[in-house]
């Protein structure tokens, strides 16, 4: 809303009464309301002595009180009219009117999902209440001007935006949340325990916001009953961390998967996660063998409420040979000769399991001559010796050679 406020900004003319002259103008032709506005007057005549700023309306003017200086300074009211009064040796003058514009304050909202979210955000704000906008932090939003823009965050951040609309002003606030996931608790003592009958254990975990197999929810628990114990750790917005893999004995299955059970807790294994059996065979002796036999398994989703706990068999070996190349390319140096299995053989090379981890022999490092494919010289389960060629530690690559530990038929040709 806009509301009309006559100001005084005349050039006063005496031409025959002398110099009793001046020019009042205010800072701006706008103001919102609530705020301050100046007026000021300037080019003030010789003839003048004194000067009286007054605040009405037309026909029914009121001193305002000490404002007798060259400069007024008031937060204006709608429909209230100032003037400024020259009293000069022989006269007295008001100046004439002028307009000026007095805006409503303007109120500027933000609207976004907020999160929370894992490691890195995207998240569309948008900005409502004013023309023009103009948001910090810039650097991971985009565009920084306009209503709707885009934060990537990759951590918890408050965003601002200034609004405005004529000479008004307003800021609002949102924060996107961003988490980190949890690292993988740990458990003190982390080994298996063993306890005479009516000793107990104390078991303390690093998670922060820790969530034991015995339901449980402090940072330490104390154990008095045989059993493996495991912990998850949490962060919202992220996937749920889960202590080392657990052993748990399957109870039976179904067209979807395994039932398992764990300390005394009943799970689930989905066919998807599943490596040590495959649920198309229907033969029972296998079933009879994988009902007496433990599984290896990670937790992977874990819903108190719903009693839900999620088990994957895939996932553990899947850690299980992350750790073992991790350790591997930490212990190998380029160079040594070590021992390895033969796991698969492709067209452009082999590849060979050195203890948990597969490196490749790429065709060309066969042998001295020409191998065409890989199946000429090796063939799935040989045992053989390679040459650790290189270790490119960023991608987890380990390249090896065969034919660096052959003797080479280029050797001493000149001699021959």
């Amino acid at each position: 809303m806009r509301h009309i406020l006559t100001l005084l900004m005349i050039w006063i003319a005496c031409s025959a009464r002398g110099q009793c002259t001046g020019i009042v103008a205010p800072s701006d032709t706008s103001v919102c309301d609530g705020q301050t506005l100046e007026f000021i007057l300037s080019e003030a005549g010789a003839d003048v002595d004194s000067l009286q700023w007054q605040e009405g309306v037309p026909g029914a003017w009121s001193d305002i009180a000490g404002a007798t200086d060259d400069t007024l300074q008031v937060s204006p009211d709608t429909d209230i009219h100032y003037r400024c009064v020259l009293f000069c040796a022989s006269d007295t003058i008001a100046a004439d009117s002028a307009e000026v514009t007095v805006v409503s304050p303007i109120t500027v909202t933000i609207a976004g999902q907020g999160g929370p979210y894992c490691g890195t955000a995207s998240d569309t704000l948008v900005a409502s209440g004013a023309d023009a906008y103009a948001w910090e932090p810039t650097l991971s939003v985009d565009p920084d001007t306009g209503p709707e823009v885009v934060a990537t965050p990759g951590s918890t951040t408050t965003y601002t935006v200034t609004g405005s609309t004529g000479p008004c002003t307003a800021t609002a606030t949102f924060t996107v949340t961003v988490n980190q996931p949890p690292d993988q608790p740990a458990i003190d003592p982390s080994g298996p325990a063993q306890l005479c009958a009516g000793d107990d254990i104390v078991l303390t975990t690093t998670a922060t916001s820790p969530l034991w197999s015995t339901g449980e929810t402090s940072s330490s628990i104390s154990v008095s009953t045989a059993g493996a114990v495991w912990v998850t750790d949490s962060t919202a917005g992220c996937p749920v961390a889960a202590s080392d893999t657990v052993q748990v004995n399957v109870t039976g299955h179904n067209r979807g998967g395994v039932l398992v059970r764990w300390n005394r807790l009943e799970g689930f294994i989905p066919s998807s996660h599943l490596v040590s059996v495959n649920l198309s065979n229907e033969r029972r002796d296998i079933w009879n063998d994988l009902m007496s036999k433990p599984l290896g398994v990670k937790v992977i989703e874990v819903d108190q409420d719903r009693r839900r706990l999620i088990f994957s068999e895939r996932e553990a070996q899947k850690e299980w040979r992350a750790q073992q190349k991790a350790r591997l390319l930490a212990e190998l140096k380029e160079g040594d000769v070590v021992k390895g299995t033969v796991t698969g053989l492709r067209d452009f090379g082999a590849f060979v399991n050195l203890g948990g981890a597969d490196g490749l022999i790429h065709v060309s490092e066969l042998a001295w001559h020409r191998v065409d494919h890989p199946r000429d010289v090796l063939k799935v389960g040989d045992e053989i010796d390679v040459y650790v060629l290189n270790l490119d530690r960023d991608s987890n690559r380990i390249a090896l050679s065969r034919k660096r530990l052959l003797s080479n038929p280029w050797e001493g040709i000149e001699q021959r």
